[in-house]
């Protein structure tokens, strides 16, 4: 059975790989792609254009002739030819003969490209939140990466035949935050056979159909071969499949990867350049002060700061006394997770934001207590890490104040929780803040959306909510602690 990958993609069961011959859209010229379909069916998930070239460089014109193990790129004017299986779920296999073949990404930002090992060059696709590492096994192998001052502008590789074989040989292979080199590679023709037999199976497994419907028998059990949920969109039929990863089959190399530290240096410490990494980072300062510099931006940072780095923003730390960092670096968080993150910097820049006093105490309890969790033995590290960052994500957006003067008001704000028996002078606090009474007034409302009374208010009856829920304290006595007179204050 063959079928046109204009309406069916080429896929296989239990991998977000697909390939696919595509119209123009937008930045994207007509051709055949491979495809990575991770998120649903909302965008069509181009990674690489696939192109046929003669022995001069030149493009050869190709029919793409596809069955459910491997599809065939035979060119118009020639023998020539390439084909192409999907021989696992993270990997394609490439083979040409008497032709090349030319890979083009395009790249978006922080997009990037870079030699991994010998005849391994891995590309990080931002865009897509995974990683593929395109490895040469026969012939010869050209890569041509330009950087742009935080990408690859252009990223295209060659791969053509070397010697009397007249073959060239690679795979692509697709992770989300470590590659796992092979120790070796199984023959082209023994993954095509894999994947004849795995359809085959399925096949006859399948409902039988009267002889004239046998066509269509054999793609719908291609379709839902290829994939063991569907989801179908309304709007292009091409985008149809989502191919989505069985639950109880997840593959270890889509697991997040967390570290987390605390940093101590003296005075005269710096890094020695702009550093940049894959990893979203998350640092706050504990202790001391010092200098955050990104690209041409610099800061000053005291305790009580966090700067919020997003993958491979270049930034670079230097002290100005002794300080003490909080560091948390994570790649490959979930969605959801991460939108906790993408909440707190703007335009995908480096952000500081700040903690009062009192809230930068709660966040070092809670960021120790994860370390320490991470050093003894859990039966599911890879949950806790991601219950711990979530939490610590959760609490920044609550408690961080976005600028200088709101991290000033805050002091005035944890003053009034811990001196909740007192009343409100407003004249004191604003000395305390170092603004007119006034200018007080106005930063305050900015940061908390009320008046200093009413935060007053709202912190006793939190307050009370916890006394009563915690102790066994009469209602007088929790009235006459938290600053209540009477206790019909409580219905306020």
């Amino acid at each position: 059975m063959n079928f046109d990958l204009n309406v069916v993609p080429f896929s296989r069961r239990e991998t977000f790989l697909a390939v696919s011959l595509l119209p123009e859209g937008k930045n994207r010229p007509a051709g055949l792609y491979l495809r990575t379909v991770r998120g649903g069916d909302d965008k069509f998930g181009e990674a690489f254009r696939i192109e046929l070239l003669d022995d001069a460089g030149e493009l050869l014109p190709f029919k793409a002739e596809t069955n459910p193990a491997s599809v065939k790129l035979a060119a118009f004017d020639s023998s020539s030819y390439a084909e192409l299986c999907i021989s696992d779920s993270r990997t394609a296999r490439f083979r040409t003969r008497g032709c090349g073949i030319r890979l083009t990404f395009q790249p978006a930002a922080y997009d990037y490209a870079y030699e991994a090992v010998p005849g391994s060059w891995e590309v990080n696709s931002f865009t897509h939140e995974c990683r593929f590492m395109l490895t040469r096994l026969a012939g010869c192998m050209k890569m041509e990466v330009i950087w742009d001052k935080i990408k690859s502008s252009r990223i295209v590789a060659e791969f053509r035949p070397d010697g009397a074989a007249g073959t060239a040989e690679f795979a692509i292979e697709e992770f989300r935050t470590v590659w796992k080199p092979r120790p070796a590679w199984e023959p082209f023709e023994a993954a095509v056979k894999e994947a004849e037999a795995e359809f085959a199976a399925w096949l006859d497994h399948s409902l039988t159909v009267p002889a004239h419907w046998q066509e269509g028998r054999e793609l719908a059990a291609y379709i839902t071969c290829s994939s063991p949920r569907l989801m179908y969109s309304e709007h292009n039929i091409i985008k149809r499949l989502a191919w989505t990863k069985l639950a109880d089959k997840e593959d270890e190399a889509i697991l997040p990867e967390v570290r987390g530290f605390i940093g101590t240096h003296d005075k005269d410490w710096e890094d020695e350049r702009q550093w940049s990494h894959p990893d979203l980072e998350i640092t706050v300062v504990l202790e001391g002060s010092g200098r955050f510099v990104h690209e041409q931006e610099e800061r000053r940072v005291e305790a009580g700061h966090v700067a919020l780095i997003p993958s491979l923003a270049a930034h670079s730390f230097h002290a100005m006394t002794p300080i003490r960092f909080g560091v948390v670096l994570v790649d490959g968080l979930p969605m959801h997770v991460r939108e906790l993150f993408e909440r707190l910097v703007v335009l995908g820049k480096p952000r500081l934001i700040a903690l009062s006093r009192l809230d930068q105490d709660r966040y070092e309890r809670l960021f120790r207590e994860w370390l320490r969790s991470r050093s003894s033995t859990l039966k599911e590290p890879v949950r806790n890490d991601l219950a711990w960052i979530e939490i610590l994500l959760l609490f920044l957006n609550e408690h961080s104040h976005p600028d200088q003067q709101s991290f000033t008001v805050s002091h005035t704000g944890d003053y009034i929780r811990r001196h909740l028996q007192e009343p409100i002078v407003i004249g004191s606090l604003a000395e305390m803040a170092g603004l007119s009474e006034e200018g007080f007034r106005k930063r305050f409302f900015k940061a908390y959306g009320m008046t200093p009374k009413q935060y007053q208010q709202m912190c006793r009856l939190e307050e009370a909510k916890w006394l009563l829920s915690s102790t066994d304290k009469d209602m007088q006595a929790i009235a006459e602690q938290i600053g209540f007179a009477q206790l019909h204050s409580f219905s306020l």
